[in-house]
């Protein structure tokens, strides 16, 4: 596969749409085997939580190696939703083999704080993008071991969980 080609398009299309809900749509590329959300306003705890009741029994029936979000229109999430992802979620998706995250944020300071929580709770490796793609290309550089993408400029915030610390990550390398 050539990064370098790659669309966000070839996730997120009408082909590869599986959940379409007023406040989200869900895609799956099985060629890339990642599962993307785009978040569109508010949404209820109800709703979150069975969000991801259904992205996870979808996991269960298809081979997916990451997870992309875009939340840049997405409304406040309740604490019990976001308990809900920590506490549920997070263990499940980890035994299916999702172990990244790529999201998509206008990094808005509530949005900051919101992405830097969940990255906290879970302990996952993840990374805020300002662009589609780079969140698309980060979870498939590190998710597949793919080679050939001249330039890989990655910068992710790491939650050591022993000391409970956070760390700023900055790499940029060329791959081979």
């Amino acid at each position: 596969m050539d990064l370098d080609s790659l669309t966000i398009e070839d996730l997120i299309n009408a082909e590869n749409r599986f959940i379409d809900e007023s406040y989200v749509k869900a895609y799956y590329a099985e060629r890339l085997q990642i599962i993307g959300i785009v978040w569109d306003g508010f949404v209820t705890t109800e709703q979150y939580i069975d969000l991801f009741k259904r992205l996870i029994a979808f996991g269960k029936e298809h081979k997916v190696i990451g997870f992309y979000s875009d939340i840049r229109k997405q409304g406040v999430i309740s604490i019990e939703g976001r308990k809900f992802f920590e506490k549920e979620v997070t263990p499940q998706a980890v035994a299916l083999g999702i172990l990244k995250t790529g999201a998509v944020s206008d990094a808005s300071p509530f949005k900051k704080y919101y992405l830097n929580t969940i990255i906290k709770m879970t302990g996952r490796p993840a990374k805020i993008c300002s662009e589609p793609i780079d969140a698309l290309k980060y979870l498939l550089c590190l998710a597949l071991g793919i080679v050939g993408y001249t330039a890989l400029k990655i910068r992710a915030l790491i939650f050591h969980p022993e000391s409970k610390m956070v760390f700023w990550l900055s790499i940029t390398t060329k791959l081979t």
